[in-house]
């Protein structure tokens, strides 16, 4: 006498989602998870590029001399002597 046959039961299926796909640390690989996210860098013409350098520079010039005149501002209301500017416009290092 013959059995007939029987799906397979859901115990047995293989239930995992394309594990196989995914590294042992979890993460997707670059291009993947630039593509899901849609947190992709712009592609900026050569043009567009140049001002967004520029505007970075010129708003590191102004936090440069903000900062400048708020230590002057300080100085000023402590009495101190303020300091000797300097010759050049190299940003300070210290």
């Amino acid at each position: 006498m013959s059995v007939p046959h029987e799906p397979p039961s859901p115990q047995t299926e293989n239930t995992e989602p394309e594990a196989a796909c995914v590294p042992p640390d979890g993460r997707q690989s670059g291009r993947e998870s630039e593509a899901s996210s849609g947190f992709t860098k712009p592609h900026l013409t050569p043009e567009a590029e140049a001002a967004r350098l520029k505007r970075q520079a010129d708003e590191a010039g102004a936090l440069r001399a903000n900062l400048r005149r708020r230590k002057a501002q300080t100085r000023a209301r402590a009495g101190l002597e303020p300091p000797v500017q300097p010759s050049h416009s190299l940003p300070e290092t210290s």
